[in-house]
């Protein structure tokens, strides 16, 4: 595999963590609705997340994927986000 086909697989990984990410916490808060200034909070693991042990496969890439994701969606409904996303 050469560096952009590297790249690209990196980015189609990304892309679908986002979407898995707003798919969650779409379907989440359309079982559970939460009032505006409500904290939503996410706790994960990167390492699990890329499929990894607890600290063995730290990305600060997925866990920006989350948190930009997360984010997005929640403050467009008015809920804070606290997030913890360990490295």
């Amino acid at each position: 595999m050469n560096t952009n086909e590297i790249k690209n697989a990196v980015a189609e990984d990304l892309a679908e963590i986002s979407c898995q990410t707003e798919k969650i916490i779409t379907n989440l808060l359309a079982s559970h609705p939460q009032k505006k200034g409500a904290v939503f909070v996410i706790g994960c693991s990167t390492s699990e997340v890329a499929g990894g042990s607890i600290g063995k496969d730290s990305s600060a890439e997925i866990g920006k994927a989350i948190f930009e994701t997360a984010n997005r969606i929640l403050s467009e409904k008015g809920i804070f986000l606290a997030c913890q996303c360990c490295e």
